[in-house]
Order: structure tokens, then sequence, then C-alpha cells
């Protein structure tokens, strides 16, 4: 195992990793363990993509900084997806975020998944998260029109996703017995804003697919406070389950990223640490809006934030 260090060695170690400093020293040649990353598209590092690819990964995802920062770049599995749930059997993405490629030799996993566990439903179709923010962009043919939830005739099952998280913990331990476990949540994407609308973006108005005119694109403030309830709910499961775990001996901790954006939101004070929406397109003759996948995930600044907490909570220590 690799020496022990403080966290706030670590998080000096970190800072200058991701500066473009020189990296923390590797692991020993004879025993330089691994360390495996997990999760959705927030661990993938969809928001600062700039190849696409079939997961949705970039090379500023927080874990590929925390590959950097803590010597572990010849060590690293980046396992992360786009799309990845705690559901199974899942069938519309790659495999490749799955706990069974984690490897004996594992000395630190990261997990950040359970957003993409919310089934919601609008007009008797199962949606995800995407969708839903999507409708909250573009209701009823109106752009920041607010009510999207009314939209939605069920909400989300969360009453299994604690205990579907704890079993991949436990999954995880099982095959990766030394390793070290840290769950992330989720931030909330907007702060608070008085105005009745936030503007996130611009959107391209189509008819036909001809581009007719550029708009600015409109969250609602009631829309965009429920949005952020929504983040802490799952959050509060996610932690739930981390404690369960631990309760069960296992050696996990809850990694809390939300207080560390608060001011950094969308429409907040400071400098937004997430992507607005983009890519917009809202076709006006079958009232649709499509957005890139980049919309409403981690920035550089975001992804940077995510790597300071894990490093703050004893990443590679």
């Amino acid at each position: 195992m690799r020496t022990p260090h403080t966290p706030i060695a670590a998080l000096a170690l970190g800072l200058a990793a991701l500066a473009g400093l020189a990296p923390a020293s590797a692991a020993t040649d004879d025993d330089p363990g691994r360390y495996a990353a997990l999760g959705d598209s927030y661990a993938a590092g969809t928001g600062t993509m700039t190849t696409p690819n079939e997961c949705g990964r970039s090379e500023s995802a927080y874990p590929a900084r925390l590959a950097g920062a803590a010597g572990y770049s010849d060590t690293f599995d980046f396992l992360a997806c786009a799309g990845a749930t705690t559901m199974i059997p899942l069938t519309d993405i790659p495999p490749y975020w799955q706990t069974s490629l984690v490897s004996p030799d594992t000395e630190v996993v990261t997990l950040t998944i359970g957003g993409n566990d919310w089934l919601w439903f609008m007009a008797g179709s199962p949606q995800r998260w995407v969708d839903v923010l999507q409708a909250c962009l573009y209701v009823d043919g109106v752009l920041g029109a607010p009510g999207c939830r009314d939209r939605i005739t069920e909400g989300p099952d969360l009453a299994g996703l604690s205990s579907r998280i704890s079993g991949m913990i436990a999954e995880i331990a099982a095959l990766a017995p030394d390793a070290e476990i840290l769950v992330s949540g989720y931030p909330e994407l907007f702060g608070p804003f008085p105005a009745p609308t936030c503007g996130v973006g611009t959107a391209t108005i189509t008819t036909g697919g001809t581009p007719v005119a550029e708009l600015p694109v409109l969250v609602a403030r009631q829309d965009a406070r429920w949005i952020s309830q929504q983040s802490r709910i799952v959050n509060s499961r996610i932690r739930e389950a981390v404690g369960a775990a631990r309760a069960a001996g296992y050696d996990v901790s809850f990694v809390d990223v939300a207080p560390a954006f608060r001011g950094h939101g969308l429409c907040d004070r400071s400098v937004p640490w997430m992507n607005g929406a983009q890519g917009v397109t809202v076709e006006t003759t079958t009232a649709s809006v499509s957005v890139a996948p980049q919309s409403f995930h981690l920035n550089v600044f975001g992804d940077t934030a995510y790597a300071e907490r894990f490093l703050v909570r004893g990443f590679g220590g």
C-alpha cells in the first residue's frame, strides 16, 4: 500500500498537479496498487468532453485529475460511463462502468452514481433526468415557461436507491477487499435567483430543420428550485447508503460536494462550476428540444472542485 499522507498534504499535492506541476510520485514498483473510477456522466467528465466517445469520458474528468494528483496515472482504471445507473439490467449503455471490472489489486475506488436512477414519466413514457431537464427548458412551446414538473405524471422511485448503492459497495469490496471506497454526492444545479426566469444559454430555433432565430434559453425560478430539491433528495439517499455500508464494516466514506458548489451554481452569485444548456435546438414543427450532452454537467472548475473534495476527504491517503 502507498504511504499515507494527511488530507492537507493531499490537497496541496492535488492542487499542484491540477495546475500542471509535477504529479505525486507513483507507487512502488513491487506494489503499485490501482485506482478504479466508477459512475455516471459526472464521473466520466461528460461536461468537459471534447471528442465524442461511447461513454462521454474526458481527460479533464475529476477521476483523471485525482489519478494524476495522487500518483495513479499508470495504474488508473477509468470505468465511469455516461448513463450508468445502479439498476440491472441496463441495455442502452456500454458495460464499462460495471463493478465486475474492478481488479483485486485495486486500492482505491471512487463512485458517483444515482442521478440516473430517477425514473420519471412524461406523457406515459419513461424519462431520465436529462429528459426532465430538457422539459424544463421548453414547456408547451415556450422557452422558460414554468411548470415542467406539472407534466410529470409520476415522480422518481428512490425507495431502493440506498440499498442498491450499498449493494454496489459490497460488490466492489468483494472484488477488491483492500480497497478504500469513496462515494460522492452531486451539486445543486442552480443557485437562488430573484427574477422569474434565468438565462442558461442560447437556442437555435428551427422550422423543418431550417434555422429561423436565436433565442435565450430560460429556466423558471420555481422549476430551478424544484430541480435543486431533487438533488438534495438523491444526495440524502446516497449518504444513507454509505452509512449503511460503513455500519456493515466496509471501508467506505461519503464525499459531500454540494457545500463546495454553493455560490457556483447556474444563475448564482459567482462563476458557475457547471455548464448551462449547450447546443440547444428547438424544432417548432415537432415542439421538441435537443441539447448537447455536455449540458448541465461539470465544467473545468467543477471537475477541479470535485477532485479537491476527494483529496480533502483522504483520497490516496
